[in-house]
Formats: C-alpha cells, sequence, structure tokens
C-alpha cells in the first residue's frame, strides 16, 4: 500500500521536478495529457503500465493477507506500559526533536514565514516585509474564495457521503449472506490500485461525452472523491462491525426490525466512533486532493489544491505561501469544531 501510495505522487514530483523535466509516471502522464497537441494515446499507455504496476503489487498483497490468519492473543483487556530506555533515552529524544525540527517546524515555518515577505531569496531581509501577499489572495484574488468553498463542500459533504456508504457496504459484506458480498466488497475496494492521476483520466474520458451533464461541474469532483477514497473508510468500518456483537441486530431482527430499521437503529450508533475518525481523516484527505482534481476542474469549480498548483505554475510563490497557509488555518479550526461537535480528540484519530 505505501508502495502505490508513493507510486501515485503527482503534487511533490510536478513541483520538484516538472519544470526541469524530471519525470515521474504520473507527471508524464500529465505532460501528454496537457501539452499542445493532446498526445491521448501516449497518456493512455503509460497509465496502463502504470495500473500493470500498482494492480499486481496491491494483488500481491491481498495473496499473502488471505494466507494468514490473524489472532489477538491477551486477557480480557489491555493496559500499555511504559518502556524504559535506560541510557538511550537522550539519544531517542534527539532523534525525535531532529525529526519534528526537519520535518515539520522548519518547512512549515518557512513557508508562513515566505507569505509575509514581496520575494524570498536565501539570506531574506526585514524590509521587504508585505501584507500585499494577503491582500492580493484574501480581497483580489477571485478563485480564492470560490476554491475554498468549492473544497469546504466537497471535504464535508463527499466524506459525509463516503462515511456513509462504506458503513452500509460494511454491513452488507460482514452481517449478511447476500449474493455477490464478495464481489461487491472487491469493487468497492478496487481504487486502492488505480493512482488518483489515473482515476481523474478514466472519469475524463467517460464523462466528457456523456449525456448526463455532469462534466464541469462539481458533482464530478465529488464522485471521483468519493469512490477513490472510500476504500479507507470501508476498512475501518468492517473492522469496527466486527467488534460488535452480533447478539445486538439479532435481538432487534427478532422483535420484527427490517434489516434498514436494524443498520438504522442499532448497528450505525454503535459504529459511531469509527465513523467519526472515519469522517475526519477523509476531511483532511479531500482538503489536499490534487491528483484527480487537477484534470476534472473547470472554471467555477476550482479547489485549493488546484488554485495552489495555478499559483506555483505562474512562479506567485509568496501568493501561494499565502494562499497555502490560510488553508492550514482553516483546515486546523475545522478540526478544532470537529472535536467539540463529536466530542473526540483529534490525536486519537490520528492515533
Amino acid at each position: 500500500l505505501i508502495f502505490v501510495a508513493a507510486a501515485e505522487q503527482f503534487g511533490i514530483p510536478s513541483v520538484l521536478g516538472l519544470n526541469q523535466r524530471w519525470f515521474v509516471l504520473t507527471t508524464r502522464i500529465f505532460y501528454f495529457l496537457r501539452e499542445y497537441p493532446q498526445d491521448y494515446s501516449m497518456a493512455a499507455t503509460v497509465a496502463m503500465v502504470m495500473l500493470v504496476f500498482t494492480g499486481g503489487m496491491v494483488f500481491l498483497r491481498n495473496r499473502i493477507i488471505k494466507k494468514r490468519e490473524f489472532v489477538t492473543v491477551g486477557g480480557k483487556s489491555f493496559r500499555p506500559h511504559v518502556i524504559p530506555l535506560g541510557r538511550w533515552r537522550y539519544l531517542t529524544l534527539s532523534y525525535l526533536l531532529s525529526y519534528i525540527m526537519l520535518a515539520v517546524i522548519l518547512p512549515f515555518g518557512t513557508f508562513i514565514a515566505i507569505s509575509f515577505f514581496k520575494f524570498w531569496s536565501i539570506h531574506p531581509k526585514l524590509k521587504y516585509l508585505t501584507l500585499e501577499n494577503w491582500n492580493f489572495i484574501l480581497f483580489e484574488y477571485p478563485s480564492t474564495w470560490i476554491a475554498l468553498k468549492n473544497s469546504l463542500f466537497l471535504s464535508i459533504v463527499g466524506a459525509a457521503v463516503a462515511v456513509l456508504i462504506s458503513a452500509v457496504i460494511a454491513w452488507v459484506v460482514v452481517r449478511t449472506k447476500a449474493f455477490g458480498k464478495d464481489a461487491l466488497d472487491t469493487i468497492a475496494t478496487l481504487p486502492v490500485a488505480v493512482p488518483g492521476l489515473i482515476l481523474g483520466v478514466a472519469y475524463l474520458w467517460a464523462w466528457i461525452r456523456s449525456p448526463i451533464p455532469i462534466y464541469g461541474t462539481i458533482w464530478i469532483l465529488m464522485i471521483v472523491y468519493v469512490s477513490r477514497f472510500i476504500p479507507y473508510s470501508l476498512r475501518s468500518s468492517e473492522s469496527a462491525l466486527r467488534q460488535i456483537d452480533k447478539s445486538l441486530e439479532e435481538s432487534a431482527n427478532i422483535s420484527g426490525a427490517s434489516w434498514l430499521r436494524t443498520f438504522w437503529s442499532v448497528s450505525l450508533p454503535l459504529l459511531k466512533p469509527g465513523l467519526v475518525a472515519g469522517f475526519i481523516l477523509l476531511f483532511v484527505t479531500f482538503m489536499r486532493e490534487l491528483s484527480c482534481s487537477i484534470l476534472l476542474y473547470s472554471s467555477g469549480t476550482e479547489v485549493m489544491s488546484v488554485t495552489m498548483f495555478d499559483l506555483w505554475h505562474d512562479g506567485m510563490f509568496p501568493n501561494l505561501a499565502a494562499i497555502g497557509t490560510m488553508q492550514l488555518v482553516v483546515t486546523a479550526v475545522c478540526l478544532m469544531l470537529f472535536s467539540k461537535l463529536f466530542k473526540i480528540r483529534i490525536t486519537e484519530v490520528v492515533k
């Protein structure tokens, strides 16, 4: 899964290598689709090569897992305990602090600082401090608020839809003996093997000439977001459902409740903690999605990631830093609101 996640990366390789013509498979596909004249046949060929590799890795992973049995051995409860590190504690602390400094504080601090300078250099000077970047992003650049509105709508509504669909699929797969439930589970998890850019290409070609007027609207982004990331919430829903005793649902069935009433009144409330955690994780994922959006957006359906990509492409790096900082703040505020609303700690969701 890490291999697939690394292979489908588009944003980082495009920012670091596209201008220097250092290509990976995803940026090569994007290049074929955006150059003039567009070369759809080569884009499809590279996409198929990439799909074979990623699909093969997912197939191999499933074969390995199916041959093993996973059993938790332990008592009725588990209590975590502290492991004394002894003389290694200072080395471990230094390693962790170094990682936090180099991987989190330094890049994010630099990114935020750039938003307050007219331009960025190796030796920035205080005389170049300015709020013009923020004034441009907040009041002069119309795409900012359009992209923010679209991103919040897709992230909140899309995450809720994906979590609800995954809960229904998980209940059918785990609790019922419905015909074709294994096929349903396989189809629902199939997007894991498909890199985001390839999925975007597939939706582009499937809907661009469709009689249903969905291409060029925000709804095509909603569909591709949900279909791409539903496997992540599906696995957590199935895991949570397996921990719920069947006797509760059987009691509802004996009392005359239909399967829909049983799911809505019994299963869904018990799944709430897992579903809330899945919703929050999908919200963050939807807010930063780029691979599919870059191919499917149109005027009026821009999202934050696409807007930042356009600013980078135009060389407006301080403005890019400002809108990126804005997205960080908005995401953090939303997570705090979700934490208060659902009475859940965000750190527990991450764990």
